[in-house]
């Protein structure tokens, strides 16, 4: 999920689980995931505060990323900076999860809210203009009546909070949570290791101006997890660059061999109707 340059994503062994065009994210149950909070803005500071299933990852603060970080969160923070329990995905059914009718169950949702940055007031100079009178007797109106000058501010010391977002609305992309096929929630996991440290805090926007971005857990049975190589990655595949026959250059991506005709990669071979080798 991506916003006004924020993105959270969710990561199990290692890799990024896509979503779908609904905001879901599959992943296998009893399995451990990650969080991952990005801040891409170029000079703003921010500070986030995550939750799962409804309840606050972080009873110890919000989490401050700086300019261009990035944050793999991968436990709760209940009473200890240094250590505590990895996040873990479960079916309802599991005896372990809190509450199976909550309508929250395995709904990840991150806040964001940006430093605010002062800039001093403008200050305009007091409007001096050459004051003209015609005949004799005092002005009534017409030429030469006096302006009162604008100012910037009603006290020269007022300073200016600047929003970087729209101030009537809360950038969100909510997704409604889903509780049919695949529902489950989190719960305490494998011991984690991961450490923070406080942090210097500055001031942000306040509720309503932030950014909320949420996704959607939903689980699969191990036997049906489409990724099998999530615990054994598939090694990259090289481009053939020679001709295995002849050696002769690969030109762009053809599929057979210029010179001797012999095909790249056996599958081309069955689409000639032969055999492959």
């Amino acid at each position: 999920a991506y916003d006004s340059q924020f993105a959270i994503c969710v990561l199990h062994n290692g890799r990024v689980l896509r979503e779908n065009n609904r905001g879901v994210v599959y992943i296998p149950y009893d399995g451990e995931y990650k969080v991952r909070l990005k801040n891409k803005h170029p000079y703003l500071r921010a500070k986030a505060s995550v939750s799962i299933d409804g309840r606050s990852v972080s009873n110890l603060g919000d989490f401050i990323l700086q300019t261009g970080e990035t944050l793999d969160l991968e436990r709760f923070l209940d009473h200890s900076m240094t250590d505590g329990n990895r996040f873990k995905f479960v079916p309802l059914s599991d005896g372990r999860v809190a509450d199976p009718t909550d309508h929250n169950n395995g709904l990840i949702k991150v806040e964001f809210y940006r430093e605010l940055v002062y800039i001093p007031p403008k200050i305009e100079p007091w409007p001096i203009r050459k004051q003209t009178s015609y005949g004799v007797g005092p002005r009534t109106g017409g030429r030469g009546t006096s302006c009162n000058p604008t100012w910037v501010g009603e006290n020269l010391n007022d300073s200016v909070a600047v929003n970087w977002v729209n101030s009537s609305n809360t950038l969100t992309n909510s997704i409604p949570p889903i509780a049919d096929e695949g529902a489950g929630a989190t719960i305490e996991g494998g011991h984690s290791g991961q450490e923070f440290v406080y942090g210097n805090d500055f001031s942000t926007e306040s509720y309503p101006n932030g950014v909320t971005l949420t996704l959607q857990l939903k689980g699969l049975e191990r036997s049906r997890w489409e990724y099998e190589d999530d615990i054994h990655p598939r090694p990259r595949r090289r481009r053939i660059k020679y001709c295995p026959g002849c050696g002769a250059h690969r030109r762009n991506l053809e599929k057979f061999c210029g010179e001797c005709g012999t095909a790249y990669h056996p599958r081309y071979e069955r689409e000639k109707g032969r055999l492959a080798r």
